[in-house]
């Protein structure tokens, strides 16, 4: 178990104020169990950023070091070859509901 000084508020603090576009104010003035509570629902339901980045990286986008990968459009994927349609028909498939976890 992680003791409160060992935590890592500063990364608790970083992944709420990204996922909300809050100030570090308005964390500090969110109750501690209202922070859990929304991240409690981040793990059913993750903000855009997250579930984009999921979904890119299974479509073979890198990110970090080296040079970016061009995103293909829709049309692109569509007139893609049968192998790499079936890539995105499988990753549909793995979430079917729409929600990345």
């Amino acid at each position: 178990m992680t003791s409160l000084q060992s935590f890592d508020w500063s990364l608790l603090y970083s992944k709420v104020i990204t996922a909300t576009g809050w100030k570090v104010n308005d964390v500090d003035e969110t109750s501690f169990c209202d922070v859990l509570d929304l991240v409690n629902h981040w793990a059913t339901t993750p903000p855009a950023h997250i579930s984009l980045a999921a979904i890119a990286h299974a479509l073979g986008q890198q990110f970090g070091g080296g040079k970016a990968t061009p995103t293909p459009s829709l049309s692109d994927v569509m007139s893609a070859p049968d192998s790499q349609q079936s890539d995105v028909r499988e990753l549909l498939q793995m979430f079917p509901t729409g929600v990345v976890s």
